[in-house]
């Protein structure tokens, strides 16, 4: 009976009514762009960007380092591979709907009888009571017949949210080294600051000192003196800002990575920018939906939710369940047991009136499949619109470093000229006070420019994703 029993669950599954489910597109909710409009067709390998780790290409090994230590320490990384436990616990949890149910039970039954019985010598009746007791094990096979496909849609479901889940952490990896190499150039661009200020105090210190001393011979102000003591408490100041600024930065850093702050080594983080990485790539917006985590996971979540539509349609119909049940049964343990009774029932059950609230749970679904597939569309737009502004600044910081550049060319031209011509007494320090504050304001801007340039390439690199974080693992 029991292979009966089998041979019935493997034919009725085989005979399952499931059709798979539409693979989702993103071409559904809108029109795709062809291209990006500053990003030109190289013959740069597709693959060295979608595989290897961007950061790499900085050549920073302190930042790898970080970095690394980030992506087996940190906590938000830590709290996504739960909610990847989770996801492959619940995918268990459906997946046990494909197994029959076995059950035991066993039970012991003590009944009491009161029984008379007539005296015919006394002429009365005489009352005594009796004990039966029965041991009842009883087993009980079940299993539901998926006939409509809907333990195969929950189960299809799990696991398309199990792979979500997994882009989910992903993402938050992506996200945590894009965090990390702009704190990373961000401390860099402070501490070639604090270099240049303290290049710019000494200068101010010396031109302060020549001032003072031509103020000694007649040949000077007080009011140069001050102009050029201002500007000195000008840069002390600003000093003091770039510290503040640093500290900030490596306490964020220190967050980020779980490294005490301490135990960071700025020394590590030199004071020189290296090339920037050459960024010539084929890639069109179509690329952005396998190589970024976040809309990996979308389509993953709105492939779910179209199984989830599944399930609900075919809970509406009758649930066929196979049922085995086999009792043992015994008076007396001693005697063993002396009765035995199999049972094998098949039952169809359908909710015929319901107040519309299955019907009410497919439309839910159905619209809850609608608003994710419309946040695909509009993530897509919005990784597009990353990628847009990444490749708009890359274009524009080049431009204005370039004019940054000449700017300073001339300007030191002109503090030359205007102190030969103030120490020859043909002008006051005003030209000079003036040149020298912005020549020195316009260095501060390149070394910010610079670097921005770096930060620049991180957030295009982190916009495009790629295909490294595939093989991330837990540490």
């Amino acid at each position: 009976m029991i292979r009966f029993f089998y041979i019935t669950i493997l034919f009725l599954s085989c005979s399952c009514l499931y059709k798979e489910v539409k693979e989702p597109d993103v071409e559904e909710f809108l029109e795709l762009p062809s291209k990006f409009l500053y990003l030109k067709k190289s013959s740069e390998n597709k693959k060295d960007l979608y595989e290897t780790p961007w950061w790499t290409k900085f050549n920073e090994p302190y930042l790898s380092f970080l970095i690394e230590k980030s992506f087996s320490s940190n906590l938000s990384l830590k709290a996504s591979w739960r909610r990847l436990d989770q996801a492959v616990a619940i995918k268990g949890i459906s997946s046990s709907d494909f197994s029959p149910k076995l059950n035991l039970e066993a039970n012991s039954i003590r009944v009491k009888s009161k029984n008379k019985k007539n005296n015919t010598n006394l002429n009365s009746i005489k009352s005594f009571s009796t004990y039966d007791t029965e041991h009842l094990i009883r087993g009980n096979l079940s299993y539901e017949v998926d006939i409509w496909g809907r333990v195969r849609a929950l189960d299809l479901s799990s696991k398309e949210r199990i792979k979500a889940t997994r882009k989910d952490v992903e993402n938050t990896a992506l996200i945590i080294a894009s965090s990390v190499t702009k704190l990373f150039f961000s401390i860099k661009e402070k501490k070639m600051l604090l270099k240049l200020l303290n290049e710019q105090l000494k200068t101010n210190k010396t031109l302060l000192d020549l001032i003072e001393l031509r103020l000694s011979l007649g040949k000077s102000s007080s009011i140069d003196f001050l102009q050029q003591k201002e500007n000195l408490l000008s840069i002390k100041a600003q000093i003091l800002n770039v510290k503040e600024e640093l500290e900030k930065l490596t306490n964020q850093l220190s967050v980020i990575t779980t490294i005490s702050v301490p135990d960071i080594d700025l020394k590590l983080i030199d004071t020189k920018l290296k090339n920037i990485p050459k960024f010539k790539n084929l890639i069109t917006p179509l690329d952005l939906l396998t190589t970024r985590p976040d809309l990996r996971s979308n389509f993953h979540t709105l492939k779910a939710s179209r199984y989830d539509i599944k399930e609900a349609i075919a809970n509406r119909f009758p649930v066929l369940g196979l049922s085995l049940t086999h009792e043992l049964t015994s008076f007396d343990i001693s005697d063993g047991f002396v009765r035995r009774l199999s049972t094998l029932l098949a039952s169809l059950m359908l909710s015929v009136v319901d107040g519309g609230k299955k019907s009410s749970r497919v439309k839910r679904k159905e619209s809850i499949s609608k608003e994710i597939g419309v946040k695909y569309a509009e993530n897509f737009l919005n990784a597009v619109l990353e990628v847009e502004n990444a490749l708009v600044e890359k274009r524009y910081n080049r431009e204005r470093l370039l004019i940054i550049k000449k700017q300073e060319e001339l300007l030191k031209k002109t503090l030359k000229e205007s102190t030969e011509r103030y120490l020859n007494g043909l002008s006051d320090y005003l030209l000079v006070i003036t040149s020298l504050q912005k020549l020195q304001n316009l260095q501060r801007s390149r070394i910010r420019e610079e670097t921005k340039l770096f930060i620049t390439r991180c957030k295009l690199y982190s916009a495009i994703g790629g295909k490294w974080s595939s093989s991330i693992k837990e540490k």
